[in-house]
């Protein structure tokens, strides 16, 4: 006999399994030591689409693999009827019944149990209903010590479950989260889609959801190609949201959750102002115990994948709706900024508001910027050693760095590499011990919620007793050579701004460390400054300087980094009344949000981050001569004429021929303006 439908569908589903090895790990784990454990009971939960059939699947053919006997029943198809869950339970361990009740099933469970471990696999639990207090009550009390069961639903257990210390102390609660990027990246290998660009297109899109990402595919005879619906829409499947939205099914909550998609974060009290009435604590009880909604240190969010497709969509319908609560989630951001004294501390009202800005550059690289626990320790005498220790691991640990970022709105790509020297260049040029005295915290350890060191940031503060560091020190001497009343401005208590000296964290493809950097950033634009840095010539972070709304200073570049990377200052200033102007020119005002108000939006948006961005080496580099192609590439080195003179064996008066025909060709004044030019156009932003 030949291959049965069901044992095909089970090998692909075997064949299609990634990652999930920790979860793997766990059940293996509880299932080898049940003689040993307390614990009998392993909940799964995550939302939908998350993989938990998947990996109940995954964990029956562990378990028949060491000779344990699993039993899969889905809850959906109970109805809530207990008759009918007892028959599905019963038929999947190979057992019937006149009467298929709970006794049957204790007794048919554990004259199993006496023979061979046995796994009982729920999955849908969520759809339980009442038939949950049986189960709880009567069902799993009666099974024998060695049955393990395993519960998958979209929540975790909760009510009585949680209530019991003795049931909390014999579930284990075990979270879906989305696939990293490495097992996505396999698992896209593994199906045939090899090009770099669309496994980046992929995993930016899905975020490693996996009902998202295998919708992004269509599979036939062995190949795999990208879905049209992935081709030609940035979103994902429809599928994914009907999925989510089946958690809302009425009008009342289904209106309250468009409404929390609209800020990135919200609160009780802010939904209630979008909607122009009070939100009773009912309703708000319904809508925080959605399977895709998280508690934040700073309110609720809904995850990430479902907070952009779920925004899309209510854009996409309902256009006049979501521009006014658009307009009243900007007013009530600029509200808490205009009441604040000073702006310490109000990074994250500037993030949240910037999530409404006209720039694709900026809406990537805040994508992923989120509240993720990590906390800034100043260094002092205590913690020195630990600075150091980062210095070193840094050095001796240096890798290549791989950050990927899109616009949600629009799908625009950005990718960005950089060598493992080049991701060590603000390490290089870092003073340590001379940064520590320009203020007890100008340097601080970034640390994450269990207190590992991922990074060093250096912010040295513009006043009158930091003058001499910053007139000194590589990076910033060429800003106040020719910015020097700048420094007699500020005082210790309010400097005139700050100096971003060096942001270093120990892997810049961690979403949640450039989140860090963005605050650590918004933090000081918000209290009011000049703010200034000046990092590395590299394409990742003059795109993200643009992106965040800095301009590059007007003063000739410096070598702190080293000859062969010549680095210019880049400058903000929301000094007195420019913080508004600067918020004015991030986000914009009424009715200039929606791009879904004509048919040409998401091409125009493309559009805008193409002009954003500078232009690609090729474009610049057309209009020029071979000899004046050497010229511009030494003159970007940050060699002088003569020595560009020497290199090409010709005169000087050669090379001040071709670098003054190159001025004329761009309309640039001076070669300071041309090398920065040329440099910003070496990036090809893709």
């Amino acid at each position: 006999m030949g291959e049965t439908l069901g044992q095909r569908m089970n090998k692909l589903m075997d064949d299609h399994f990634v990652g999930r090895e920790f979860e793997q790990h766990v059940f293996t784990t509880m299932l080898q030591g049940l003689e040993e454990r307390s614990e009998r009971i392993l909940n799964l939960h995550g939302t939908a689409g998350i993989g938990k059939t998947f990996l109940l699947n995954r964990f029956g053919k562990l378990a028949e693999r060491v000779g344990t006997r699993a039993a899969y029943v889905d809850a959906k198809e109970a109805f809530g009827s207990e008759e009918v869950f007892c028959g599905l339970l019963l038929q999947a361990l190979g057992e019937s019944t006149e009467i298929p009740d709970i006794p049957a099933c204790i007794n048919a469970i554990n004259d199993k149990a006496r023979e061979q471990k046995v796994v009982l696999l729920i999955d849908g639990f969520e759809t339980m209903g009442s038939l949950d207090h049986r189960i709880r009550e009567k069902l799993l009390p009666g099974l024998d010590a060695n049955v393990l069961t395993v519960i998958a639903g979209r929540h975790s257990l909760e009510g009585p479950w949680r209530r019991s210390a003795v049931w909390s102390s014999i579930v284990v609660k075990l979270p879906l989260k989305e696939l990293d990027y490495e097992v996505v990246r396999g698992y896209l290998c593994q199906r045939g889609v090899t090009d770099e660009r669309q496994l980046d297109e992929i995993w930016l899109r899905t975020l490693g959801h996996p009902l998202s990402l295998n919708l992004s595919l269509d599979g036939s005879r062995g190949e795999t190609v990208l879905s049209r619906d992935m081709a030609a829409n940035p979103e994902p499947p429809e599928e994914c949201v009907r999925q989510w939205l089946g958690e809302a099914p009425d009008n009342a909550l289904r209106e309250l959750l468009y409404a929390a998609s609209v800020p990135r974060s919200f609160h009780q009290e802010q939904l209630g102002e979008l909607l122009g009435r009070s939100v009773s604590d009912a309703e708000f009880d319904r809508l925080i115990g959605l399977s895709f909604t998280n508690r934040t240190p700073r309110g609720w969010q809904l995850t990430e994948l479902v907070w952009e497709t779920l925004r899309a969509s209510f854009k996409t319908r309902m256009p006049s709706r979501f521009a006014e609560y658009a307009d009243k989630t900007i007013a009530h951001y600029n509200r808490l900024l205009d009441q604040a004294h000073t702006g310490r501390g109000k990074g994250w009202e500037i993030d949240q508001l910037m999530r409404f800005s006209s720039s694709p550059v900026l809406r990537a690289h805040l994508r992923h910027s989120r509240d993720c626990g990590h906390y800034l320790e100043p260094i002092d005498f205590a913690n020195y050693a630990d600075a150091e220790t980062y210095i070193e691991e840094r050095l001796r640990t240096a890798k290549p760095q791989r950050i990927r970022c899109s616009d949600p709105q629009t799908g625009a790509l950005f990718r960005f590499e950089m060598s493992a020297e080049e991701s060590l260049l603000r390490l290089s040029a870092l003073p340590l011990n001379e940064l520590l005295r320009t203020g007890p915290d100008s340097v601080r350890l970034v640390r994450s919620k269990e207190g590992n060191v991922l990074g060093l940031f250096a912010i040295v503060p513009i006043h009158g007793g930091t003058a001499a560091f910053l007139r000194s020190a590589p990076l910033s001497r060429m800003y106040f050579e020719t910015r020097e009343t700048i420094l007699s401005e500020g005082s210790e208590r309010y400097p005139a701004g700050w100096f971003v000296y060096a942001m270093d964290v120990v892997d810049l493809e961690d979403e949640s460390l450039r989140s860090a950097i963005v605050q650590a950033i918004f933090e000081k634009i918000a209290e009011g400054g000049l703010v200034l840095q000046s990092p590395p010539p590299l394409a990742y972070f003059r795109h993200a300087c643009e992106g965040l709304g800095f301009g590059c200073a007007d003063v000739p570049s410096h070598p702190a980094y080293g000859e062969s990377y010549p680095a210019y200052v880049y400058e903000i200033d929301t000094r007195g009344n420019r913080l508004k102007d600067y918020l004015r020119k991030m986000v914009p005002q009424r009715g200039a949000l929606i791009e879904g108000h004509n048919a040409d939006a998401g091409a125009a948006a493309k559009a805008e981050a193409a002009e954003e961005i500078p232009r690609t080496i090729e474009a610049i580099m057309a209009a020029l001569t071979p000899r004046e192609k050497e010229v511009a590439s030494l003159l970007t080195q940050g060699l002088s004429n003569s020595d560009i003179a020497a290199a090409l064996f010709v005169s000087e008066a050669a090379v001040k021929k071709h670098v003054n025909a190159m001025l004329s060709k761009y309309g640039l004044k001076n070669r300071t303006q041309l090398a920065r030019a040329i440099l910003d156009g070496r990036s090809p932003y893709e």
